[in-house]
């Protein structure tokens, strides 16, 4: 009793704190466009580290302006690579088709995850749980199959020194998650 007491107290403080952080961070990106206009740059100040970007309207409530960080991403890497404009037009096709397909994998992805917990709470057969499973693992492996489809286009469409470039200034790495359950840093 005295364990499940402590551990419970415990996921509620590591909560608590996550919910602080994580408002702090909100109001920190609010604050920073409170007196500019949609469009104009801002900067915040996290982690020690002074962030620049643009003041946009917010995804929930598009009356609230918030500073959304400019130029990240693999397309930020992409485009200091000094492309040639027929390698522009090629990228943009590409990536254009490529989101899509993305995006389309990823919403399917995650309605089978949501009906997968559904299929636990209900206390459906194993067969039935086994079987999205499956279905779920091959989405993922299609996932996969879509970034290395993106990587063989990127090989044929930049020259070596593009490439060398890419890889140094971190394309080849995966977009980095949250830190999901560990509390605060």
């Amino acid at each position: 009793m005295k364990t499940t007491t402590f551990i419970l107290l415990f996921l509620s403080l590591s909560l608590q704190a996550n919910a602080k952080q994580n408002g702090n961070r909100w109001n920190i990106i609010k604050a920073a466009c409170e007196s500019k206009s949609e469009g104009q740059k801002c900067s915040f100040e996290m982690k020690g580290k002074k962030l620049e970007g643009e003041c946009k309207k917010g995804k929930r409530d598009d009356s609230l302006l918030v500073c959304k960080r400019s130029g990240g991403g693999k397309m930020a890497i992409l485009r200091e690579l000094d492309l040639t404009d027929d390698q522009l037009k090629s990228l943009k096709e590409f990536m254009s088709s490529h989101s899509k397909k993305r995006k389309d994998l990823k919403g399917e992805g995650k309605a089978k995850r949501e009906k997968m917990k559904q299929l636990f709470i209900a206390g459906k057969s194993d067969g039935e749980l086994k079987k999205l499973h499956e279905e779920i693992s091959l989405e993922h492996q299609k996932r996969g199959n879509l970034r290395l489809e993106k990587m063989i286009f990127l090989k044929n469409l930049l020259t070596k020194e593009q490439r060398e470039a890419y890889i140094e200034k971190g394309g080849d790495r995966p977009k980095r998650r949250g830190r999901r359950g560990h509390g605060p840093k």
